[in-house]
């Protein structure tokens, strides 16, 4: 059994990739760990608090977002846990995919454009460069529900080429 580490940030592409690792993980009896990572606003230059009633939206609100993924991967007989961490995501994510020896990292992907991506890095690209084992990155939010369905034949290989 290895361990799939599956990011979550609240987003469309995010709960698409999310889905993907879990078919993956139920097809070959992996663990999974429901990675949330908050990032404090005033990193991303944006003054906190951030939601309208003035509280911050980090911690219970990603707590629930694990939690909630965490139930449909006990729903489908999915060994998962949870883990809502603080920092900046692509450190967090390879961080704790090094920590569990991971053997695949499932991120959402952005969807953004040509320019904007040269502009500014995403965290499924940061997690590219960084990480210490597989990375798996989803189709943006606004990609067919068809392209989640993983095929049972579905074998993810480490970069040494060892299937896993």
């Amino acid at each position: 059994m290895s361990t799939i580490v599956i990011c979550l940030d609240g987003s469309e592409a995010a709960a698409k990739a999310a889905e993907l690792g879990l078919g993956i993980a139920s097809a070959r009896g992996d663990h999974v760990v429901m990675l949330a990572v908050q990032t404090p606003m005033v990193e991303l230059g944006v003054p906190e608090p951030l939601s309208g009633d003035g509280t911050w939206l980090g911690g219970s609100h990603m707590q629930e977002l694990a939690d909630t993924a965490a139930a449909s991967a006990r729903a489908r007989g999915v060994d998962v846990e949870t883990v809502v961490t603080d920092g900046r995501p692509a450190e967090e994510i390879c961080r704790l995919a090094r920590d569990r020896a991971a053997g695949l990292i499932v991120v959402g992907g952005h969807g953004w454009g040509p320019i904007r991506s040269l502009i500014e890095d995403s965290a499924a690209s940061a997690v590219l460069h960084r990480a210490p084992c597989a990375v798996l990155v989803g189709p943006p939010g606004s990609r067919d529900q068809s392209a989640l369905e993983a095929p049972a034949h579905l074998t993810v290989s480490s970069a040494a080429g060892h299937a896993r």
